[in-house]
Order: structure tokens, then C-alpha cells, then sequence
């Protein structure tokens, strides 16, 4: 192994053995969260659901109170929901609902996630909170910011094509933004009652590979649990 090479480059590479080990060396020198966050995306490549949910707990812990991110609360909610505890996954997604940090659109990940949860579910309940909190986030000056075109889509804003281009001038985003749009669409697809163009989507949101978007890691899950009925 390259000593040079960062955990992110070995995850690029598909090494995430190695790349959990250089992460772990990263940390060590640095203290920074940063490499375990790298290290959780490693472990949910490798589905290591437990160590991944594990890891993500502690960096909740370590992380002050000034600089709490939904980030963590959404990687440890995929977790969570990858080892089938959909309630705890739910229930941390929530949590992080008031978090300082969030994403560019001003915190739309974690009400489409609990909208995925409800659509899987078939809570309407739940669906219900997501979609007034969707509803709210799209009154944001930040909405303008993707993943706020994904609240617009949910929400019948926007449909499928405006949703796919919505990285704007911003090209060197739009595996990202068509990986979580694919994924969206899947799950749209799924509330209209249309099973085969859920999984189809779902392929088109993996083909991608794009790691940093953490719908990535749910699609992976959810074509492994039709492959094992």
C-alpha cells in the first residue's frame, strides 16, 4: 500500500479494506472527524452495517455541540436502516431535523429521507410530517441550491427532467445530482405502485457510484433485498 495515497483515493479504487486502515492512520495524525467520515462510507461499501452504525454513533458523540451536521445523523440513520431497524433509523433521522449544519438547499436530505421511510413503510403518517417539512424547506432562500430541486419533486414542483438537470452550469455535479435524483424517482415510482420502475431506477442511481451521496448506500440495499427474496 502507497503510504501516500488518501483513504478517499482507495475508495475511488474500490480498496476499502485499506481504505478503513488508512483512515484509522488519517484520524490518528489529524484528530479530525473528516477521516472517519471517510471510513464510514468505506464500511458501508463493504457492508459492515454494524461497524458503520458503531463508528457513526462515536463521531456523534465526539462532535461538539457548536458544529453538529445532519450529516452524521443521516449516515448513522442509513445504518440503522440497512440492518433493518427502519424505526431507530427514522427516529435518528429526526433528530438531526435541527442540526446547526446541513446541506446547500438548507436541509431537505433528511425529510426525503423520512419520505423514502414512509413510501417503504406505507406510514402515512410519516409521509405526512416529511412532505410539511418538504413544504417548508421549499419557502427557504437556499431551496434554489440543490438537493432543494429534490423537495420541488416530491412535492410535484418539478417533474423527472428538471429534476435530472438540476446541477445547472455546476457539470462536475451531475453524477451526484442525477445518482440522488435516480433515487427520488425510484421512490416516486414506488409510491405510484410501480415495483419494476422502482428497481430500474434504483440501478440507474448505483450506476453512478457516487459515494458522497448517501441514497447510494439505501439503493444498494434495497436491489440486495430483492435479489435475496
Amino acid at each position: 500500500m502507497c503510504k501516500n495515497i488518501s483513504c478517499w483515493e482507495l475508495i475511488i479504487q474500490k480498496k476499502f479494506n485499506e481504505a478503513c486502515i488508512v483512515a484509522d492512520q488519517e484520524y490518528n495524525t489529524s484528530k479530525s472527524l473528516f477521516h472517519l467520515n471517510n471510513k464510514i462510507i468505506a464500511l458501508l461499501n463493504l457492508k459492515k452495517y454494524e461497524e458503520a452504525l458503531k463508528l457513526s454513533l462515536e463521531v456523534i458523540g465526539l462532535t461538539n455541540a457548536d458544529y453538529k451536521s445532519d450529516a452524521d445523523n443521516i449516515s448513522a440513520g442509513i445504518a440503522y436502516w440497512l440492518l433493518d431497524r427502519p424505526n431507530d433509523a427514522i427516529e435518528m433521522w429526526r433528530s438531526g431535523l435541527n442540526a446547526k449544519y446541513t446541506d446547500a438547499a438548507g436541509g431537505v436530505e433528511i425529510p426525503a429521507l423520512m419520505y423514502y421511510a414512509s413510501v417503504v413503510n406505507n406510514d402515512k403518517a410519516l409521509e405526512k410530517e416529511a412532505v410539511k417539512i418538504l413544504k417548508r424547506k421549499l419557502k427557504l432562500k437556499a431551496s434554489v441550491n440543490f438537493p432543494g430541486s429534490i423537495a420541488g419533486y416530491l412535492l410535484g414542483n418539478i417533474d423527472e427532467e428538471e429534476l435530472l438537470l438540476s446541477y445547472g452550469p455546476f457539470s462536475n455535479l451531475k453524477d451526484r445530482v442525477q445518482s440522488k435524483s435516480y433515487f427520488y424517482i425510484a421512490v416516486k415510482s414506488l409510491k405510484n405502485g410501480d415495483k419494476n420502475k422502482f428497481y430500474e431506477n434504483l440501478e440507474k442511481c448505483v450506476s453512478f457510484e457516487s459515494y458522497l451521496e448517501m441514497e447510494y448506500f439505501l439503493a444498494v440495499g434495497e436491489l440486495d433485498k430483492r435479489r435475496e427474496a
